[in-house]
């Protein structure tokens, strides 16, 4: 099971404001819920999260490789996540597509079985008998 932290705890950790955590869990960024009035994390989630978006100030020449690797890394987690996301839509799409293609066949079967209007039915009943 899941550590769960709270937003300042987040924030003390991510060297973040609690007000930018808050914009990332609004964000759907990170994994959070509701407990009472107060927002927990979770710290996996926040650690994983965190290890990518987090930037650390540059005190020294080579900062400069440690940022472009950072960002690589970010923009290989950004490159994951629209994937995923891709493969969300298109599994929708496929499963919008089989319903409608039933509905279609449904419709179809229906129209070959068409029977006769109500009143027809009636009247050739009365004429019957």
């Amino acid at each position: 099971m899941a550590d769960w932290i709270t937003v300042s705890e987040a924030a003390r950790r991510c060297r973040r404001s609690d007000r930018r955590i808050r914009e990332w869990i609004a964000e759907g960024k990170i994994e959070a819920k509701k407990q009472g009035k107060k927002w927990i994390i979770s710290a996996e989630d926040l650690q994983r999260f965190s290890e990518v978006y987090t930037v650390r100030p540059p005190h020294e020449k080579d900062d400069r490789d440690r940022l472009i690797e950072q960002l690589q890394k970010e923009n290989e987690f950004l490159k994951q996540e629209l994937s995923e996301a891709s493969r969300r839509s298109d599994t929708i799409i496929l499963q919008l597509t089989q319903q409608l293609q039933s509905q279609q066949k449904s419709l179809e079967d229906m129209r070959q079985k068409q029977r006769k209007p109500f009143w027809k039915r009636w009247f050739d009943k009365q004429h019957k008998e």
